[in-house]
């Protein structure tokens, strides 16, 4: 039996391309806001925005002055427009992870508050992932093995990442709980 018998693809677009047994893979509807007129899916845009950003911003801190511009802005838009989307798919879209669990009787899948798991994971692991890649700094140890002083020298950088984190945490401590819908 081939791969294809397993995996059933519609012929028209389903909430979710999905495995039997598990659930989604990758979602099929809505990219880049189509067909949508509702502001509490703007809102939950912004809201996942704002997480995405701060996913993108933990490699980017571990691998800080030891990479060209440039492999930021194309490493970040591969985190944002690919992984993170499909990952957050898995866990808070009803998609094969968060469904693990009561799938096969184990439980509830995977339960994640407020980006625990799918922000700070994936941040982890891509920054983990870098910094393999990079290796050590060069020239932060002496021969003798003792460490080097780097002082800081992008101050507007700095400043400008602490506001970014900011407000993403501001946004995430505000909406984690996801129900800022009363007015009363």
């Amino acid at each position: 039996m081939a791969w294809q018998d397993l995996v059933p693809v519609p012929v028209y677009l389903d909430a979710m391309v999905s495995i039997p047994g598990l659930g989604g893979i990758i979602g099929t509807k809505g990219f880049f806001l189509s067909n949508v007129y509702d502001a509490g899916v703007y809102a939950m845009f912004f809201f996942q925005m704002v997480f995405m950003d701060t996913t993108v911003t933990i490699p980017t801190g571990s691998m800080a002055e030891r990479v060209k511009y440039s492999a930021v802005v194309i490493t970040s838009f591969f985190i944002s427009m690919f992984f993170y989307p499909m990952y957050a798919n898995w866990v808070w879209g009803g998609g094969w992870l968060s469904s693990l669990g009561s799938k096969f009787g184990l439980g509830h899948g995977v339960v994640d508050f407020a980006g625990s798991a799918v922000v700070h994971s994936m941040g982890g692991m891509l920054a983990l992932a870098g910094a393999i890649v990079i290796g050590p700094r060069i020239g932060k140890f002496k021969k003798d093995g003792t460490s080097r002083a780097f002082p800081g020298h992008d101050i507007p950088m700095a400043i400008i990442g602490t506001i970014i984190l900011f407000f993403c945490w501001f946004s995430f401590n505000a909406g984690s709980t996801l129900s800022a819908s009363d007015f009363a």
